[in-house]
């Protein structure tokens, strides 16, 4: 099978439950950033940040210090080692160590939620809403910020590198054309 079918039946049977568990995992931690300055507890989503990145097998995971009392940042990357590339894709003619590096930058924190909404639903878990004007839609505190769009991110690098990892057996070397930075913060 072609790679892109290994993704296709990757996302379809392997992510798409994991995807909306780890949705609903980050819209439960409580990661908001006040009107006056005053911040949150950034250990829960730090920690649950760090497992997500280390599952997705990233590397060089870091929680950084950003200073002035502000939430820490997070930095992780993937970058291709060609040592470990097996033959067939290894050391192809004019094939070097520089690929092209793409930067996602982040932001795990929300604004707390306007109290007009506080009666629909508790808006720490993330629920389904239909609406014949919408269709279906997800709801819940970051989905449509920083949350949802990191996450989708860090999701996306992962299906790659595992897809990768099942076109290439026996070998398992995970294997993209460029590197990726990650770099989130609060």
């Amino acid at each position: 099978p072609s790679l892109t079918e290994e993704v296709k039946w990757l996302v379809k049977n392997s992510f798409g439950g994991q995807n909306l568990w780890d949705l609903e995992e980050i819209v439960a931690i409580r990661s908001v950033t006040c009107k006056s300055g005053a911040r949150f507890d950034a250990d829960e989503i730090m920690e649950w940040l760090q497992g997500k990145l280390e599952f997705a097998q990233l590397q060089n995971i870091q929680v950084l210090d950003a200073g002035h009392d502000a939430p820490p940042l997070v930095f992780a990357e993937w970058v291709q080692d060609f040592e470990k590339l097996p033959d067939e894709i290894a050391r192809r003619p004019g094939q070097t160590a520089d690929l092209p590096t793409l930067l996602v930058y982040g932001y795990y924190d929300v604004e707390a939620p306007p109290s007009s909404l506080l009666g629909l639903s508790d808006p720490w878990t993330l629920s389904r809403r239909s609406s014949w004007r919408e269709g279906d839609r997800f709801c819940g505190v970051g989905v449509a910020q920083g949350k949802a769009t990191l996450l989708m991110a860090v999701q996306a690098v992962e299906m790659l590198l595992h897809a990768a990892e099942q076109y290439y057996r026996p070998t398992r070397v995970a294997s993209m054309p460029l590197n990726v930075k990650f770099l989130f913060e609060g």
